[in-house]
């Protein structure tokens, strides 16, 4: 039991090293920029028709406008899953600041920068 208590904290201390990640957020912040893009591309909120008569080219023998409907790109701003990467971004920059930034700056309150030429001169010599 105690075995498993460690394993779970491992696990759940490296997810949040995983979201800490700078990269990890830059990542999810360009998958929502494309999804935006797409969501401005493709009118939101419009009839099944209206996706019929506008989206009937096929690829891989898909209709384009069912692919639209079943992703939930027609009202992609109100997905769960949309909604779920913005979370996702927000828990990520929360980590982020909390583990990375934060500690840089208290470490960088504590230099002393020299602001005469004659203390750097005193330093070199």
């Amino acid at each position: 039991m105690h075995l498993l208590c460690k394993k779970q904290m491992k696990l759940s201390i490296n997810l949040i090293k995983y979201f800490a990640n700078l990269k990890f957020s830059i990542n999810v912040l360009i998958i929502i920029a494309t999804l935006s893009i797409l969501g401005t591309i493709i009118e939101q909120d419009q009839t099944i028709s209206f996706y019929k008569e506008s989206y009937r080219q096929s690829i891989l023998n898909i209709y384009l406008w069912k692919f639209i409907l079943q992703l939930g790109l027609d009202h992609i701003f109100q997905t769960s899953w949309f909604i779920f990467l913005l979370g996702l971004f927000a828990s990520s920059l929360s980590c982020c600041t909390f583990l990375q930034q934060f500690p840089i700056l208290n470490r960088s309150q504590k230099y002393f920068f020299y602001k005469k030429k004659n203390s750097i001169q005193s330093i070199t010599t």
